[in-house]
């Protein structure tokens, strides 16, 4: 048994890889997002600076991981998954203040 990787078996590992980091990364944005544009149920001020931070922190792991695994797939965040709306404004607040 050869124990060498051939690069197309390490490419194919890093995407499958990436894929698996990133797909719960993405549910847990959207989850956060529809959380924060609720408008049945506005978050508290210590809820939308907690789910703020998250966002943050979910795009800080993804853009890691496939810098780290590398983004084999060409996909960026998904759209469904982008900031866009009251959350956009609230993020770029949250970053320059």
């Amino acid at each position: 048994m050869n124990p060498r990787v051939d690069s197309s078996q390490l490419q194919a590992i890093s995407s499958c890889l990436s894929r698996e980091i990133c797909r719960p990364l993405d549910t847990l944005r959207a989850g956060l997002t529809r959380l924060l544009d609720d408008p049945a149920r506005p978050p508290s001020e210590a809820e939308r600076a907690h789910a703020l931070t998250m966002l943050t922190l979910c795009d800080d792991l993804r853009r890691l991981t496939q810098e780290c695994l590398g983004d084999v797939s060409g996909a960026d965040l998904p759209e469904s998954s982008r900031v866009s709306g009251p959350v956009s404004g609230a993020m770029s607040s949250r970053v320059s203040g």
